[in-house]
C-alpha cells in the first residue's frame, strides 16, 4: 500500500499532465460556442419560428402550447422558456441557453427549441 504512495517527480508530472489535459479538453467541448446559433421554435413537428440568436435584441414573447402558454425570453443572445404551467417545470429550470447541444424541450405542451450553427468541431456518432 505505501509503494502506491511513493511517487517520483516524474511520475506525479505524468499524472498532473494527464489530468490537466482531460480538464482543458472537458472545458473546450463543454464551453465552445456555436459561431452562429440559430433557435428553431417547434410544436411538435411544426416549426413555429426561427430566431438568429446573435443578431435578436431581448424580448419575451409568448407561444401556444398543447396544453396552455409558454413564455419565451430572449436576453443576452440566449433563449429560454422562462414560464410555463406544466406540472415538473423541468423547461424552465433548464434556463437560458445559446449552447447548439442542448435543446430546451417541454413535452406536456410539445414545446421545444433546438439550437444549430455551426461549431469549431464536428461529431460524428
Amino acid at each position: 500500500m505505501l509503494l502506491f504512495f511513493k511517487k517520483t517527480w516524474w511520475q506525479i508530472l505524468i499524472i498532473f499532465l494527464i489530468a490537466s489535459s482531460c480538464i482543458g479538453l472537458i472545458c473546450y467541448f463543454y464551453f465552445s460556442q456555436p459561431n452562429q446559433p440559430i433557435a428553431s421554435i417547434y410544436f411538435k413537428d411544426q416549426l413555429i419560428r426561427t430566431i438568429d440568436l446573435n443578431a435578436s435584441k431581448d424580448e419575451i414573447f409568448y407561444v401556444d402550447g398543447e396544453h396552455d402558454r409558454l413564455q419565451i425570453t430572449i436576453k443576452d443572445h440566449q433563449i429560454g422558456i422562462t414560464h410555463s404551467n406544466c406540472p415538473l417545470q423541468y423547461c424552465v429550470n433548464m434556463g437560458l441557453t445559446n449552447k447548439a447541444n442542448m435543446p430546451i424541450v417541454c413535452m406536456y405542451n410539445g414545446i421545444y427549441i433546438i439550437i444549430s450553427g455551426e461549431s469549431d468541431f464536428d461529431i460524428a456518432i
